[in-house]
């Protein structure tokens, strides 16, 4: 079972695509002070994975939730409200 660093909360932003997302993973991630190359082996992926994930591409969501968490963060999914 992963367990997630620790660091201060973030609040919820809203991610709209990819390389938002990205962003916010790179962010955390150096906000928690870790290299890729750390991340990558607290998730057992390889750190190109994690270099991927930064710049906002194609990744199993499975390895995308796994960095997630590691990074103490969380995905959240709701309905669009209708128009």
């Amino acid at each position: 079972m992963l367990q997630g660093l620790g660091g201060t909360a973030m609040t919820g932003v809203r991610v709209l695509d990819a390389v938002a997302l990205g962003r916010m993973v790179r962010e955390r991630r150096r906000e928690l002070g870790h290299t890729q190359e750390e991340i990558a082996d607290l998730c057992g992926v390889h750190r190109v994975s994690i270099a991927k994930l930064e710049r906002g591409g194609s990744l199993k969501f499975e390895i995308v939730l796994r960095v997630v968490h590691m990074l103490g963060m969380n995905i959240e999914v709701s309905t669009r409200g209708t128009r």
